[in-house]
């Protein structure tokens, strides 16, 4: 999943409005392949593992002191779509913790702030979430 430029980014109690990019990355920690005697191509895969991490890259064109702070977890919520849109528009919530920050200072162009987290979901289960977002919300 990746949105760019998405209205209003919160975590916990911080709400990001100088979002330039949101990115979900879906990474495989081990990988079932197998293959038959039939050719050289695999017959079946899976990935049985997997991690969720999410990019969250902020412009920032003013003093910013009120960052999270590296393994702080709560939920972090986004939306697809703007407010004005249809009923198409989604409420993404994920649990995860913040597991990087890093900042870039580009020649000519404004500061940029990465924030990566890992998902987490004490059920073992898909932790991104999403349902449909009244246009009020």
């Amino acid at each position: 999943m990746l949105l760019l430029s998405p209205e209003i980014v919160r975590f916990e109690s911080h709400a990001w409005d100088d979002v330039a990019a949101l990115a979900v990355d879906r990474i495989p920690k081990r990988i079932v392949e197998e293959h038959s005697d039939l050719g050289p191509f695999a017959t079946f895969a899976d990935v049985p593992e997997q991690s969720v991490h999410i990019r969250v890259k902020r412009r920032i064109t003013a003093d910013d002191t009120d960052a999270p702070s590296l393994g702080d977890s709560g939920q972090l919520v986004f939306y697809t779509g703007r407010p004005t849109s249809d009923l198409a528009r989604q409420r993404i919530t994920i649990t995860c913790t913040l597991i990087s920050i890093r900042s870039e200072f580009p020649s000519g162009k404004p500061a940029t702030r990465t924030l990566t987290f890992i998902a987490t979901n004490a059920a073992g289960s898909d932790p991104v979430s999403s349902a449909p977002a009244p246009l009020n919300e």
